[in-house]
């Protein structure tokens, strides 16, 4: 008896697991809760001439950061919501650094946001990953300040903000939609 609880234990975990990994290869976000309810289409918003609230976030050399003094510099600024755990982020940055190298003589800036509770992981993925763009981060995860701020319950999340700081569209950007938004935006 105690070896059939043992392997149906065993047996339960793997499905879950299983399960698990089945979600999250079809899952393009990392949430902050489970709820599985939202889907892609709820979480983009185009604005209606919403400004971006400024926020001042560390660099990785401890240097403060302000978002807006950022998005002055450029056209249009990406502002991308990721941290170093986030599977779905990794994947998007690798297609916003395409977008980036293809527009940023044209005046796209990029500020990557992190979500991460982690120093290391944090600038040890930046350090991989190549990020040539200004990275901020308050080390706070998902109790960081632009999550409170912008309601953000899942990531990548992305804002797409006019150099005046007008929020051109928010929430999770497939990459061909980005590189329109972009595209038309500049």
């Amino acid at each position: 008896t105690l070896m059939r609880n043992t392997l149906m234990t065993t047996m339960c975990k793997v499905a879950v697991i299983g399960i698990s990994c089945a979600i999250m290869a079809v899952t393009p976000s990392c949430a902050k809760n489970r709820d599985a309810s939202k889907t892609l289409q709820d979480t983009t918003e185009k604005t209606d001439k919403e400004k971006f609230n400024d926020l001042k976030l560390s660099n990785p050399d401890a240097g403060m950061v302000s978002i807006m003094d950022e998005v002055a510099k450029n056209k249009v600024t990406v502002v991308d919501v990721w941290a170093s755990w986030c599977g779905p982020c990794m994947k998007a940055i690798g297609g916003l650094k395409s977008l980036y190298g293809e527009y940023k003589d044209k005046g796209l800036g990029v500020v990557g946001v992190s979500l991460d509770n982690d120093y290391r992981a944090w600038t040890e993925t930046i350090r991989r990953m190549e990020l040539e763009w200004t990275n901020v981060s308050d080390l706070k995860g998902w109790r960081s300040r632009i999550v409170e701020m912008y309601g953000i319950d899942a990531i990548p999340y992305v804002f797409v903000i006019a150099q005046d700081g007008t929020i051109i569209r928010k929430g999770y950007i497939p990459e061909e939609e980005l590189r329109q938004i972009v595209s038309e935006s500049l």
